[in-house]
């Protein structure tokens, strides 16, 4: 063999490993057909489907104005806490009775599995999302719910006496929830100024390309505070299994002490608000009082149904 057609040779062969090395890389990040550079939500789709928190369908789409159900968002969401193999069968495993009782499909397991370990969607909520076998949309205020929880900012949400949001339909959001929908706000993973009418729409679905966008949000949030990462346990000891229902127990009987106390025996806390009330609407179990302040600015404030003004 001349030494020209040896050096064609080895030419040919390293254009075949180049060749080779583009195509692996071009199936690891999958591109979608239908997210063109230009799309709103490109960053965030790219980046939750790199990490494997959504992923694509087989031909080559991602879909992005199809709605999540809320048996998918439970799954994507319990992703974000990258828990190992080892911990994820351990979920399983300990779930084993309740996930056989609801009939998951497959695909579905290892994340519910996660979810209730993790306490962010409890057995009786799994129950009448897999009802009849019907996976309903996501409604947004339930997606708040589930990554505030994820992220581990429940304390934080119940902690809140008073919440103001700004949304033209906040009166439509209750105050429990709206705790959770303002820690998002301040961290940044929700708008505060609602969509382009200026709503929230709590009980809107939510698409794909939005899901991206939360999702890969919370988790920078949670990679930037890795010490306050959610943590998933097991209880392998019976012992530790009473103690916890006995302190579940003694709980609900300091709650119930709380409830039959005086009304002076309870804390009360006040608030100063200084403005005009131009509206107030009770909606079950929450006062919604608008009020316009002194530079013409109108907000919104929740409370309980036993708040006094």
């Amino acid at each position: 063999m001349s030494f020209s057609n040896s050096k064609k040779l080895k030419t040919i062969s390293v254009l075949l490993v180049v060749l080779f090395i583009v195509s692996t890389m071009s199936v690891y990040a999958q591109e979608f057909t239908d997210v063109p550079d230009d799309f709103w939500a490109v960053e965030y789709i790219t980046k939750v489907n790199e990490l494997g928190i959504i992923t694509g369908y087989n031909d080559a789409t991602f879909r992005p104005d199809k709605n999540v159900s809320n048996l998918e968002a439970i799954v994507m969401i319990s992703r974000l806490l990258e828990l190992s193999e080892e911990l994820a069968n351990k979920a399983i495993e300990y779930n084993k009775d309740f996930l056989e009782e609801i009939d998951l499909p497959n695909w579905a397991e290892k994340g519910v599995a996660i979810a209730l370990s993790s306490g962010i969607v409890s057995e009786g909520v799994m129950r009448n999302i897999v009802e009849n076998g019907i996976y309903e949309d996501i409604e947004k205020i339930d997606a708040c719910i589930y990554l505030v929880r994820v992220m581990n900012l429940e304390e934080e949400a119940n902690n809140k006496t008073l919440v103001a949001l700004s949304f033209i339909d906040a009166m439509m959001i209750s105050a429990k929830s709206s705790a959770y929908v303002d820690v998002l706000i301040e961290k940044g993973i929700i708008s505060r100024q609602g969509d382009n009418e200026g709503k929230f729409k709590p009980q809107s679905p939510v698409n794909r390309a939005i899901m991206a966008k939360m999702l890969s949000l919370a988790y920078d949030y949670i990679d930037q505070n890795d010490e306050n990462k959610l943590t998933v346990s097991f209880e392998d000891d019976v012992n530790d299994i009473v103690n916890q229902d006995n302190n579940e127990n003694n709980n609900n009987d300091a709650a119930e002490d709380i409830e039959g106390t005086t009304e002076n025996e309870q804390d009360t806390i006040t608030h100063n608000i200084s403005g005009t009330i131009t509206g107030i609407l009770k909606i079950e179990d929450t006062i919604n009082v608008k009020i316009q302040k002194d530079n013409g600015e109108e907000k919104i404030y929740q409370a309980g149904s036993d708040a006094k003004t």
